[in-house]
C-alpha cells in the first residue's frame, strides 16, 4: 500500500530526507499533511536526484554477495557518502565510482574481507548500469504531457545517468541532465545544486527538487530549493532545521498524483 503525505492545499503552519536516506525536518510518512505555504504555486522545472529515478538496491545486493556481512555492506554504504561530502568540503576530486571502489576497499580492510580487482570491476559495472524504478518512464511522461520541465541533478557521472535514462527509455523524456561531475564537486555542496539555476537562467523558487535522501532534501531546502521526498525506502525523517518538503510519498507515480492535483498558479 502507497503511503502518502498529501500536499496541502490551503496555507498552514508546518511542523519542523539505506544508500543514506531520511527527510529533512519532516513528519513521518505515516502523517496526514504537512505545510506547503504555498497557495497558487506551480513549479517551471521538476528537478530529480538520480536514485529517484534508478533504483540502486542491486548495488547494496552485490556488495552484500561480496562481503556476505552486515557490517561490511553498512560499512560501505556509510564511506561512499562520506567520501563525497568530504570531498565537496575541499578534498581532491574523484567521480561517483571511483569513490564507491575507494569505500569498498575502506570496507574490506575494517571488516576484514579480502576484496578483489573482480569485485571493483563488478562494482563498477553495476553503478553504471542501474535499472530504473517500475514508475519512472510513465511518470517522467506524465509530466511532460503536464507541460513541466524535468531534469536530473545527481551525484552519479553523466554516464551514469545516461545509461539509466537509456534503460528506462526516457532519454527524451528529460530536458536536462546535470552532474554534479561537472562542477568537480559533489552535493550538498551549493556549487553543485546551483547548476539547475545556473544553466536554465530560472530562480530556485520556480525549481522543485525532488528528492531520494534525506541529506539531500536538506541540502537543497539550504540553497533555496522547495523540495519534494520520493521515500522509496520509508526511512525516518533527519533531524535537521531546514524547511520541510512540500509533499512526501513512498514512489514516483504518487509524486505526480499530487503534483496534478496543486491547484493551478
Amino acid at each position: 500500500m502507497r503511503v502518502v503525505v498529501p500536499i496541502s492545499r490551503r496555507l498552514a503552519v508546518g511542523t519542523l530526507l539505506t544508500l543514506g536516506v531520511g527527510a529533512c525536518g519532516s513528519p513521518r510518512p505515516t502523517t496526514r499533511a504537512v505545510a506547503t505555504g504555498r497557495v497558487g504555486w506551480r513549479p517551471r522545472l521538476i528537478a530529480f536526484d538520480g536514485l529517484v529515478l534508478f533504483d540502486p538496491r542491486p548495488v547494496v545486493a552485490a556488495v552484500q554477495h561480496m562481503g556476505g556481512s552486515a557490517d561490511f555492506v553498512r560499512i560501505f554504504r556509510a564511506r561512499l557518502f562520506e567520501y563525497q561530502w568530504l570531498t565537496a568540503l575541499g578534498g581532491p576530486y574523484h567521480d561517483f565510482v571511483t569513490l564507491a571502489q575507494r569505500a569498498l576497499l575502506f570496507a574490506g580492510e575494517t571488516a576484514g574481507v579480502a576484496v578483489t580487482r573482480a569485485n571493483l570491476t563488478e562494482l563498477s559495472h553495476v553503478l553504471r548500469h542501474l535499472q530504473p524504478w517500475p514508475d519512472t518512464a510513465a511518470s517522467l511522461s506524465q509530466l511532460k504531457q503536464m507541460g513541466l520541465g524535468t531534469a536530473v541533478l545527481s551525484n552519479m557521472t553523466p554516464a551514469m545517468l545516461s545509461n539509466g535514462l537509456e534503460a528506462a527509455n526516457a532519454t527524451r523524456l528529460v530536458d536536462h541532465v546535470f552532474s554534479t561531475h561537472d562542477r568537480r564537486t559533489f552535493k550538498p555542496h551549493r556549487r553543485a545544486y546551483s547548476i539547475a539555476v545556473d544553466e536554465t537562467g530560472l530562480t530556485p523558487n520556480q525549481v522543485l527538487f525532488v528528492a531520494f535522501a534525506g541529506w539531500d532534501a536538506c541540502g537543497a531546502a539550504w540553497f533555496g530549493y522547495p523540495t519534494f521526498w520520493v521515500n522509496r525506502l520509508r526511512a525516518a525523517p533527519e533531524r535537521l532545521d531546514a524547511h520541510a518538503p512540500i509533499g512526501v510519498t513512498d514512489d514516483l507515480s504518487g509524486f505526480v498524483e499530487q503534483l496534478a492535483a496543486m491547484p493551478p498558479s
